[in-house]
């Protein structure tokens, strides 16, 4: 989370934080206690969260990269089997192949 700060201030960008679900539900308490340490962590930061509620993902991001105009999609994975199913699965062949936007993963 550091590196995503300091690149947001160096660049004096703005984030958007995207919660993709097929089926609509609420956020979980966990993701709600990750949405409130977000808002405390960049509160120095121009932010919004966002939902879109679409089956695959990676109509979801290239929806998402083109109604906002981002210029670069970051994700943060936690554990080395979720970066392995991101960077190995077609889901993200679809998405890195279907936008100019970098997309960078960080493992945390």
């Amino acid at each position: 989370m550091k590196r995503i700060k300091e690149i947001v201030f160096l660049h004096k960008s703005a984030l958007r934080f995207l919660h993709v679900t097929s089926i609509g539900d609420q956020l979980s308490i966990e993701q709600i206690k990750n949405r409130e340490f977000l808002k405390d962590y960049f509160t120095d930061t121009t932010y919004s969260f966002h939902t879109l509620k679409e089956k695959k993902l990676d109509v979801a991001v290239q929806h998402f990269v083109e109604s906002c105009n981002l210029d670069m999609i970051v994700m943060v994975a936690k554990n080395l089997n979720f970066l392995e199913r991101i960077l190995f699965r077609p889901k993200v062949e679809k998405i890195s192949y279907h936008t100019s936007v970098p997309f960078l993963v960080i493992h945390e």
